[in-house]
């Protein structure tokens, strides 16, 4: 047997004592991220309703947070065309609602076509629309996040305090800065 038949034995069999020993595991998960994930996946593609939550009053604010979303891309913003597959011109929405603060997850119609001044103008008002839904059901100072995503990825990700009018903003950081807000308490 040549050296190069006889490496790849090897590491063929030390592949197998590891999978055989458990060596294979998954890593685990941040807290908070597999609830995210399973909110995130409610607002991957519209099936009848654009409105999610954690509670049925938080389903209620994220339905009138999609609307009042849906109705302004549509009339004041020229990133997207508004109608795609995935979304059918509606803009999806999670609301997670704890005693903690609370977070939008949002799926714009092709977001990224959304550019420069538009995308900030549009991050914004997403914020500023969080704001006033959420009053009066977070207390002023509490944690509040707003997360905008395309059809795969989240684009800007919004953290401050309710009441706050500027928020910090993270473009393409991921979603690590939303799953603080689903961690069971």
């Amino acid at each position: 047997m040549n050296v190069r038949a006889r490496v790849l034995s090897w590491g063929v069999a030390i592949v197998l004592v590891a999978v055989a020993a458990g060596g294979c595991k998954k890593a685990a998960k941040a807290p908070g991220e597999e609830a995210y994930a399973a909110a995130n996946d409610k607002i991957d593609s519209y099936k009848g309703t654009a409105a999610f939550g954690n509670t049925p009053a938080a389903q209620e604010l994220a339905a009138k947070y999609s609307a009042v979303l849906k109705d302004v891309t549509k009339e004041g913003f020229t990133g997207g065309k508004g109608e795609t597959f995935s979304t059918k011109g509606n803009v999806l929405v999670y609301r997670q609602q704890t005693d903690a603060g609370c977070a939008f997850l949002v799926h714009v119609p092709e977001l990224k076509k959304y550019k420069d001044d538009v995308r900030d103008a549009l991050a914004k008002y997403a914020w500023e629309v969080a704001q006033i839904v959420a009053a009066g059901t977070v207390t002023p100072g509490k944690p509040v996040a707003v997360g905008l995503r395309g059809t795969l990825l989240y684009g800007p990700v919004m953290t401050g305090k309710m009441g706050s009018a500027t928020p910090e903003k993270t473009e393409h950081a991921g979603t690590a800065l939303l799953h603080p807000f689903f961690v069971a308490k």
